[in-house]
C-alpha cells in the first residue's frame, strides 16, 4: 500500500462514527541476542496513527518473543527510532512478562493474525 493510500485511509477511518484511533500497521522479523546469549526471534510491531493525529505520538511499538509469546512495549514517539528507544527489553527476559497466545503471532511471513481468525466454528 502506497503512503498517500495508508493517509487517505487512516483519514476515512479516523472519521466513522465510533472510531476512536485508527492504525496502520507493519510488521518486522528479527533475532536478538539475549542477556544469557541466546538467540530470540522477535515479531516486532509497528503502529502508525499517520501525520493528521498526534506528531508527538505518532508511532507506537512493542515486540513479541516467538518462542513463548513474552511483550515488550514501549513509549509513543514522534518517529519510529524515537518509540524504540523507549522500548523496555528487560520485559522479554523478566518470567512474568505479559505474554500471547502464539496464535496472535501469525505465520512464518511476519503477518499477524487476529484474534478469533483462526477459529473454526464447530459443526
Amino acid at each position: 500500500m502506497d503512503v498517500e493510500t495508508v493517509r487517505q485511509t487512516l483519514a476515512f477511518l479516523n472519521r466513522l462514527e465510533g472510531i476512536t484511533e485508527a492504525y496502520h500497521v507493519s510488521y518486522f522479523r528479527c533475532t536478538r541476542q539475549t542477556p544469557d546469549g541466546t538467540a530470540q526471534e522477535l515479531l516486532v510491531e509497528v503502529l502508525d496513527s499517520g501525520p493528521a493525529g498526534n506528531s508527538e505520538a505518532r508511532y507506537s511499538v512493542s515486540v513479541t518473543s516467538v518462542e513463548d509469546g513474552r511483550r515488550a512495549s514501549a513509549n509513543r514517539g514522534p518517529t519510529v527510532a524515537d518509540a524504540l528507544a523507549t522500548l523496555r527489553w528487560w520485559e522479554l527476559d523478566h518470567p512474568h512478562s505479559e505474554s500471547v497466545d502464539d496464535s496472535e503471532l501469525g505465520d512464518d511471513l511476519g503477518t499477524a493474525v487476529p484474534p478469533g481468525a483462526g477459529d473454526v466454528p464447530a459443526g
